[in-house]
Formats: structure tokens, sequence, C-alpha cells
């Protein structure tokens, strides 16, 4: 590919800076654009939240993928034959007749199509669209041999084709019968060579019958007559009986009612009849395959008038999302990507990004590299019995409940509903708010989780201890004993584990205001500690989180469902907040059980975690007081205001 001249535009779509397609000049001109500059080199035909005819248009070499050259085809296709290339970024439906430039080759053929349309049709318009071609297209197919049917007798109604073949058939065997009669009248001692002999059909009394028609196909029709007639009702050959059969009863019974014989001049009589009608039927059949030689080609060129029209309409909207991503990133209701299947329901919010899953199997080996928090769900449709995997990106809200197993309700893009299951999840950051507060959660489960552990197995000592006192009991109550004493609390030994953690704590503060005295800190030093201690635990899972975030890529995804995508398809903070809309409730006194239970587990949490923050906050205070000394003054400041 040479060097383009051409003058490009660029833009930011994505966060990537990509060609601006705007005008019509730049649509001609797409042969010349670098296809490293290309958002997409080749995508499925099928498959896809698109015109599917228009699909099968650009797909030029049915291999069931569109690729670039295929693109750069169409592109030139239209703006060759079209005076106005910039009518294609308004996706009309038809097109108007004096757009057509008859100075390109394709550009008159096409417009002569669109005469021979209304043409079809009887009318006359300034513009053609894909509904009048394809009624034209319907009245062609209609009228298929009608003009190449002429006026002709019928010699013999509905048996006439009937007739043709036993005359064919039989003809060669009549004529054989009435020369042999005429040489018997020449010499009546020639009839007994003439006809067939006993003993010649008597030689095959030895053979096997079935095997020896043609032979007997070769004796006479029947018996020779003296007076030269061939008789209706005398028996005949039995390989020639079914067309004899058809000749006496639709031909001679039609043109001599009642004649028990025909001569040599009525069979003529009854030949020329046919062979007129035969001669008829080859000039109707040389007609009718010449007018659909002629048709084909009519409708070879309105098809494609048509696929023209359905390129003209959407060629304009498959390249905002092949040359670039613009129906993606624009975000608007009337604009989604042709890779978008539809909005995913589940866990009180909506996932917009939902991509149908061609190969999971590629799908799982790739979609950790595209950053996002994926769930993959199984969706059926109970009404057709029909079920497909779907990608949903989450990009807000909590993850805790987005489990295998969890249910929810797809909805594709014509508004079918199925039921959507998951069965995979790809775990990575959805927010930075997540991020922050995730170390405290882990930390919290790791403290819940050794709690149920620490209380199951106090439980289980305890269940184990009860048992065994009470077999112990129920033992020496047999044999006479006291039960054995219990031990007494031993105040010593957990004074001494108080001790061991109060040393441990002493050290740790102690190291703690060591370190600030060192720096001199003055007396907001406890929140720089609090704020540093936060930065310490949350920092890290944030600064992880806004990394991945900012390179959430679709591509990867993409890529497992065989599209060929060139450059990064980015998904930014800002705009992967769009993708997933959450529930929003209004304040009211009355209120869904179920809501308000939500409700008061969300109220629990927002206290358990301010009451987290602020004894984090009061230790933090309470540790700088007590290692530069002020804990004692303060509490005797304070015994003095209530003395």
């Amino acid at each position: 590919m040479g060097k383009s001249t051409y003058k490009w535009t660029f833009c930011n779509v994505g966060g990537m800076s990509r060609v601006n397609i705007a005008k019509g000049e730049d649509i001609a001109h797409l042969g010349e654009l670098d296809q490293k500059l290309w958002t997409v080199l080749s995508c499925p035909a099928t498959g896809l939240e698109f015109n599917a005819r228009a699909l099968e248009v650009l797909d030029c070499d049915k291999d069931g993928r569109i690729h670039a050259n295929e693109v750069i085809a169409a592109a030139k296709l239209l703006t060759g034959a079209l005076k106005d290339s910039n009518s294609i970024l308004r996706g009309e439906n038809s097109i108007a007749l004096d757009l057509f430039n008859e100075k390109d080759a394709n550009g008159a053929e096409l417009k002569a199509s669109a005469d021979k349309v209304f043409e079809l049709l009887g009318e006359k318009k300034q513009s053609v669209s894909l509904e009048e071609i394809d009624s034209a297209l319907k009245i062609l197919a209609d009228k298929a041999g009608e003009e190449a049917k002429s006026e002709g007798v019928l010699p013999y109604g509905e048996n006439s084709d009937a007739v043709l073949d036993a005359v064919k058939a039989i003809k060669a065997k009549v004529d054989d019968y009435f020369i042999r009669c005429s040489l018997v009248e020449f010499n009546n001692a020639s009839l007994e060579k003439l006809d067939v002999s006993a003993e010649r059909i008597g030689l095959l009394a030895e053979k096997d019958t079935n095997t020896c028609w043609d032979e007997i196909a070769s004796y006479p029709l029947t018996q020779l007559s003296k007076d030269g007639l061939l008789p209706m009702n005398q028996p005949v050959n039995p390989a020639w009986a079914a067309q004899f059969k058809t000749l006496k009863e639709m031909a001679v019974a039609v043109d001599y009612p009642g004649a028990v014989t025909i001569d040599k001049t009525q069979w003529n009589a009854i030949e020329a009849k046919v062979g007129e009608y035969a001669a008829w039927k080859e000039e109707v059949a040389k007609n009718a395959n010449s007018f659909n030689e002629a048709k084909q080609a009519d409708a070879q060129a309105i098809g494609k008038l048509a696929d023209f029209v359905v390129l003209y309409e959407h060629f304009y909207h498959f390249l905002r999302n092949y040359i670039t991503f613009n129906d993606f990133y624009s975000r608007k209701e009337d604009e989604k990507s042709m890779f978008q299947a539809g909005e995913l329901y589940i866990d009180q919010r909506c996932c917009d990004l939902c991509i149908k899953v061609s190969d999971m199997g590629k799908q799982l080996d790739s979609a950790d590299m595209s950053g996002m928090f994926l769930v993959y769900c199984n969706c059926v449709n109970r009404i057709t019995g029909e079920s497909m995997m779907i990608a949903a990106a989450v990009t807000r809200g909590d993850i805790e409940y987005l489990t295998p197993g969890k249910h929810g309700l797809f909805y594709d893009r014509q508004g079918n509903d199925w039921d959507a299951t998951i069965t995979n999840v790809i775990t990575n950051p959805i927010s930075i708010r997540q991020a922050f507060w995730m170390p405290y959660k882990r930390l919290w489960n790791w403290i819940t989780e050794k709690l149920n552990k620490s209380a199951k197995d106090k439980e289980e000592a305890s269940t184990a201890s009860l048992i065994s006192n009470t077999e112990g009991a129920t033992a020496n109550a047999a044999e006479g004993q006291a039960p054995a004493p219990k031990a007494p609390f031993d105040i010593a030994k957990f004074a001494g584990i108080f001790a061991a953690i109060g040393l441990a704590l002493g050290f740790i503060l102690t190291a703690i205001t060591g370190l600030l005295n060192y720096l001199k800190t003055p007396w907001f030093a406890p929140l720089l500690f609090i704020l540093g201690l936060i930065i310490i635990i949350s920092g890290p899972s944030m600064f992880i989180a806004w990394m991945k975030l900012r390179k959430r890529n679709l591509a990867p995804i993409l890529n497992a469902n065989d599209w060929a995508v060139n450059a990064a398809a980015l998904i930014k903070i800002k705009f992967g907040n769009t993708l997933t809309s959450q529930a929003e409730f209004p304040k009211l006194q009355l209120i869904d059980p179920e809501v308000a239970k939500q409700m008061r587990r969300n109220r629990r949490k927002r206290i358990f975690w301010t009451i987290f923050a602020i004894v984090l906050i009061l230790a933090g205070i309470f540790a700088w007081l007590w290692f530069t000394g002020k804990f004692c003054s303060i509490c005797c400041w304070i015994s003095g205001l209530f003395a």
C-alpha cells in the first residue's frame, strides 16, 4: 500500500486517537488509509446485532468473515456510483434516482436497473427503495414463462402430450407394418415370410423371456393384413402394447370414432397432427428459454441494485463499528455497537456491555487480560428453547453476591427475555472505592472466620466434655463414687497471659512513640498517624485497582469471539461507570419488607465501618497521648473538673 496523500483528520474515541470518518471523501479514500490505523481488520459476518443482509453483502467471498479489503471494495463501489458521497452518511433506506452517477459504469447499470424496477411496478418515482426492488423481483418471478407462451391448439386436449409420446415411440413399428402390408399386396406369397412364424416364437420357449424383450420388440407390430389396414382390436406385439393402447384410445377414437381399422392415409393424418403439436412445443420451449435468460439477466441486475441500496443504508453505521468504535463510546440510547447483545439485570443492577460468546474456551484463555470483572451467563429462552452464552462486564457495585449459580434476566436487542445463570466469574477490580475497603473486608472476613471456627471448636469441645462428664458421672454413680471435683480457676495463669499481651502492645506503642518523638511531631500527629495507617493498609490495593481500571480493554473479549481488533478498546473509569447502572430507591415511609431488610443490612454495614474508623482514630490519639506523657496530665485535668 503506497503512502496516502489524502489529508486525514483524527479524534479521541475511548481514550485513543482514531481516524475520523466524517464525510464522503473520507469513505472514498478509505483504501488509502493505512490499515495500522484501523480499529478492526476483520469480524464475523454472523452473530452480530446488525442488518444481516448488509453483512451478507459485505462478505463478498462468502467465507463467513468481513475483511478490510471487502470493506474497501464496498466503499469504492458506493462512492463511485454516486454523485454525492456525503449522502452515504445519512443512512437512508432509499436512493434518489438523480444521485446515480451515470458516468460510472456501475452507476449507469444501477440507474438502468432502477428504471426497470419502475417499469415492472407500472409507476415512476423519484427515488427507489429496497421494498420497491423486492416487489419488482417478485413480479419478475411471477411472470416467468408468461411471455413465452403463445396460443396453440392442443390436438388431443389434455392427452396431447401422452399421444405425442406414444406416436414417437411406436411410429417406426407402424410404418414397418404398412410397408410389410404393401409387400404382401405386391406378392401374396410373401405373407408367411414377412410375418413372424410360430417356429421363431417357439425358440423363446427355452429362454428366460424377461431377457428377450429386445428380440420380441423386433417382431412385427401385429399380424399382417392382405388389405393393408391396421386393425384396432387384433392382438399386438406385447413389447408395444402400451403405446398402441394409448394411440387407439386417445387418438384413433378421437379422430375416427368407432373405427376398427385405419389405413395408411389415416395414420399419416394422425402423425402430421402430432408433428405440428411437437413443432409448436419446441417453439414454445425456445421462446421460454429466451425469455428466462432475459428474466435472469434482469433479476441479476435488479439484485445488484438491492445489494447497493442495502449498503447505502447501513455502510456508514458499519464503519462506525469497524474503522472506529464510535457507536460504542457515544453511549447514546439509539446508538449501540454491533457487538452489544443486550442488557443483563442481576443483583440490583443492569449491565449494558453484554457480548455473545462463540467459544467459551477462547474466552477463558483471554478474559483475564481484559482487566474487567466479567460474569459469564448461560441464557435460555423458555419459549423457543434456544440457549446462548454471554459475557457481561460489571463496572459498578459490590461483587460479593455475584457467584456461580446466581440467577438474572437477560434482554436481547429485540426485547426478548432469557433466563440467565452465572457459570463463571473473572475477578478484577470494579472501583477504587471497592479497593479501599477490600483489605478491611478481608480482615473482617478473616476475623469472622476465626471466631466462627473458634466458637465451633469450643462448642464441639463443650459437647464432648459434657458427654464425657455425663458418662463419667453415670459410671461413678453406678460404682457409688462421687463425681470428680472441677479444676479451680487459675488467676495467675490468665494474669500471665494478659501481662504478655500488655508487654507486646507496650513494645509496639513504644516503637511508634519513639518514631513520633524522633520526628518531633506536632499536635496533629495522631491524625497523620491514622492517615498514614490507612494509606499503608488501603493504598496498595487502591493503586493496583487504579492501574487496572485505567487499562481495562475490551479487545481480548472480542478477539476471543474471532474479531481481529487492531487497536486497544479501553474502558476507563468514568466511561466504565456508564456501562452498569444500579438501583436507586426513593425515600418512602412505607417500604417493601425485603427492601427494608436490605436497607437495614446496608445500615449495619455503614455503622460497623464508621465505628471501626472511630475506634481506629481514638486508638491512635490514645497511643499518642500515652507515649508523649500527656495522658496523665489530661487525666489530672479531668479529675480537677469533678473535684
